[in-house]
């Protein structure tokens, strides 16, 4: 089967139900994919003419949401905690020459994570961060700039890869695997562009709130931001599982 027909023969109802369903009953899908659409579609139905109900309950929905997203971050807070034990640990004797990048990814995903916790302990009441919850979400939208700034440059790397990787090969099918991996790449990087925008007009807004104040920190602006985050991370995710599935379609070993 040609890869591009392959390709498009992914994209049926079948094959989205099933990688849905997958990435679903994982804590991150839960969290990134199904809470951060919903959350993301509440908090636009104030800048619409809906019914006064339908406000009232857009927030209250929102409020009862945000909690449960937060929750999930907790296990992922443990989860990525023992893995940053475990990189470190191997430090010493590791020859894998990206172990300190593994390092410093596991470390900001884990200041990530419990950041987020400890923000979902505040939202609960089971501890009362008071000014402390300034400093969790700075935490939060700090190392989400950093782990975001690093796969940005990681993207720019991967798609001159590929496109090396493109031109060296001779196969139709393999070109179109790596024509289709560098779209994803580039994808990624403007996702990683959101992301490093989002942060950034956060942070400015918790470090120098006099400065955030009009076209800046609007509500709307920020949303149009989380909006295009939550699509590309949806896009980005099922794009890369088709990539992957027409792999596993050629022969082992020719990509």
């Amino acid at each position: 089967m040609p890869i591009i027909s392959g390709i498009a023969s992914c994209i049926r109802p079948s094959f989205l139900e099933q990688e849905a369903g997958d990435a679903l009953t994982t804590r991150v899908g839960a969290k990134d994919f199904l809470l951060e659409t919903v959350l993301t579609g509440l908090d636009w139905i104030p800048f619409f003419n809906f019914s006064e109900t339908t406000q009232l309950f857009s927030k209250q929905a929102s409020r009862d949401l945000e909690p449960m997203k937060l929750g999930l971050a907790v296990p992922g807070f443990f989860y990525s905690l023992n893995a940053f034990r475990r990189e470190y640990q191997n430090l010493k004797y590791s020859d894998d020459p990206d172990i300190h990048g593994k390092l410093f990814n596991h470390a900001m995903v884990t200041v990530n994570a419990g950041s987020e916790s400890a923000m979902f302990l505040d939202a609960i009441h089971l501890v009362e961060l008071k000014e402390g919850l300034k400093a969790a979400k700075g935490l939060f939208w700090g190392s989400a700039l950093l782990l975001d700034g690093v796969d940005f440059f990681r993207q720019i790397d991967h798609a001159k890869e590929y496109q090396k990787l493109k031109t060296k090969t001779k196969d139709p099918d393999v070109k179109s695997i790596y024509e289709h991996r560098i779209r994803l790449s580039y994808l990624k990087i403007v996702q990683a562009i959101t992301t490093i925008a989002m942060a950034s007009i956060t942070l400015v807004a918790i470090l120098f709130a006099s400065l955030a104040q009009g076209i800046l920190f609007s509500p709307i602006v920020f949303l149009c931001l989380a909006t295009n985050w939550v699509v590309l991370n949806l896009v980005n995710y099922f794009y890369e599982k088709v990539i992957e599935n027409q792999v596993k379609m050629l022969p082992f070993g020719m990509v």
